[in-house]
């Protein structure tokens, strides 16, 4: 109870750097506090690919492309032609809204950075910027545990997070699910437990557990990684500070 009490006034003392800023809205994000904004769901497929196209350079593009063959980790026993999930996963339009997996820590890092521009080009983060600095990042160990606490999605104790992909042919292969598909909790966030788990700022920590698991697996099991995995995705989340 002690940490989570550290932990709430680490986050909340974020609000303290400037007045109310409960006008603002980045993107779709979530606001935890008036100047913290977390993205309601993992990041997709869709939108990593509009991260790669967004990089000019072929080769900066390849710097940062899936590994897709960590399908191979999860299906060892399997060819290509019978487990596709390589070959589509990432680039089929029916996986648009599904969790992106088989990055790197850098690449989600450098996925981060490249909202940041983004937003900084548009008409809102203009305005902004006179005033106040922003910036995308994933979430740290602490902060991660606390939103999810503060959340509250938590899944029942049973095997609740086997998730079926989209058909291949005649057969259906268990999986992640789409970024949505479970309700969100009380601060609108969905699937911080359970689907892929989630890097944080910490290389090589990773966070909620994922399909395969039980939430009390989830809870109890160290989540470690030193390359990029088939059950691993990432969010981001926003802090704005005065200038």
């Amino acid at each position: 109870m002690k940490m989570i009490h550290v932990v709430l006034f680490a986050l909340v003392s974020l609000a303290t750097t400037f007045p109310s800023t409960n006008t603002i809205r980045i993107g779709n994000m979530v606001a935890i506090v008036d100047n913290y904004f977390v993205d309601p769901t993992e990041v997709t497929n869709i939108a990593y690919r509009s991260f790669l196209y967004d990089l000019l350079e072929a080769e900066e593009q390849s710097t940062f492309y899936p590994d897709t063959s960590v399908w191979g980790d999860y299906f060892p026993y399997r060819t290509a032609e019978v487990n596709p999930l390589e070959q589509v996963y990432f680039r089929h339009p029916a996986y648009d809204n599904y969790p992106v997996v088989g990055v790197k820590h850098t690449d989600a890092q450098a996925f981060c950075e490249w909202r940041q521009r983004l937003w900084e080009r548009s008409t809102p983060g203009r305005r902004l910027n006179q005033t106040h600095q922003v910036h995308f990042r994933l979430p740290s160990e602490v902060e991660w545990e606390l939103i999810a606490r503060l959340n509250q999605d938590y899944p029942k104790e049973s095997v609740h997070s086997l998730h079926y992909l989209e058909p291949i042919g005649d057969e259906m292969t268990i999986g992640p699910a789409p970024v949505t598909a479970y309700g969100d909790g009380t601060l609108g966030l969905y699937h911080l437990w359970g689907n892929v788990a989630e890097m944080v700022q910490e290389s090589g920590i990773a966070k909620g557990g994922y399909w395969e698991q039980t939430y009390a697996q989830a809870r109890s099991q160290e989540l470690r990684y030193e390359q990029p995995e088939y059950w691993l995705g990432f969010r981001c989340v926003c802090v704005i500070e005065a200038r």
